[in-house]
């Protein structure tokens, strides 16, 4: 028994190397979930054991398959979410959602189009503007205004009561309530939590975010180990800051050149906060100018 629980302590700590293989990890995590059942540390009986939980499973969208059995001309995916399109510039040839989403919204920013709100030309989704049906807006502005339109109707979170955030979400337990993105987040987190979510490297079941891994088998890892992955992955392929030329930020952005340009996140700043002051000191001229002329 007392080795059990020096045992269970061993498993239970995070000391745990990263460099450890998946069929050690996969021991190390059955070991740690026997371990803290009762019927672990009592005698070997006849009676059988009761089975182990079932680890928690990503819930995936709905793929469904090609009637005629043929594959995304783009990508080569055999399986798409909720439809199949015709490729327009090839004659007989389909395409997965994804990519025809993809091209749309390529061709939507080839063609010209225009925010009528903000002005902008780019946009990962275009919307129908509500004052005008020829005229266009882009997702920023539709939040926007569909923020807008939620505060006039007074719609506030059950949780906690505000009125303010960056993006309402519904419950599941009820459709008439709404929780904002903070309350929603913590809500998942905890769900997540009682499913028994845990992270493949380290076997944590906290974390402030959870991410799917890029193979999509179904596992999950903590927001620590992902930053750990997301350093490697860019270290290997030599990516570096197209300002500073560093190789090893935690976060990149792409570059407003385009292309495979990357600029890490300090840079990013840098510029924002250069282009926030000219904006304010541009506006304080023009408030000068104004003001003398009057």
């Amino acid at each position: 028994m007392g080795f059990s629980l020096s045992f269970q302590h061993i498993v239970s700590t995070r000391w745990l190397p990263r460099s450890c293989g998946p069929s050690f990890l996969l021991a190390t995590r059955y070991l740690n979930q026997h371990l803290r059942h009762p019927s672990a540390h009592r005698c070997i009986s006849s009676a059988s054991q009761p089975k182990s939980p079932r680890p928690f499973e990503r819930k995936r969208g709905a793929k469904i398959q090609h009637p005629e059995g043929k594959s995304c001309s783009t990508c080569g995916t055999q399986e798409s979410t909720h439809q199949w399109y015709n490729n327009p510039e090839e004659k007989g040839a389909k395409l997965c959602d994804a990519c025809f989403r993809c091209m749309k919204r390529t061709r939507d920013n080839l063609m010209g189009k225009v925010c009528l709100d903000c002005e902008s030309k780019k946009s990962c989704v275009w919307h129908r503007h509500p004052n005008d049906k020829e005229a266009s807006l882009c997702e920023r502005c539709y939040q926007i205004r569909k923020l807008e339109r939620a505060k006039v109707l007074g719609k506030t979170c059950r949780d906690c009561g505000t009125e303010e955030t960056r993006r309402w979400h519904g419950r599941s337990d009820d459709k008439d309530a709404s929780l904002c993105d903070h309350c929603y987040r913590i809500d998942k987190l905890r769900r997540e939590k009682l499913a028994g979510r845990t992270c493949r490297q380290c076997l944590t079941n906290k974390t402030s975010h959870w991410y799917t891994r890029w193979n999509d088998d179904g596992t999950s890892l903590c927001a620590k180990c992902y930053v750990f992955q997301v350093e490697w992955r860019t270290t290997l392929t030599g990516r570096k800051c197209h300002e500073c030329g560093r190789d090893g930020p935690r976060q990149w952005l792409r570059h407003p050149s385009g292309g495979k340009a990357y600029w890490c996140y300090a840079c990013w700043q840098r510029d924002y906060r250069a282009k926030k002051r000219a904006a304010k000191l541009a506006a304080r001229l023009a408030t000068n100018e104004d003001a003398t002329h009057a």
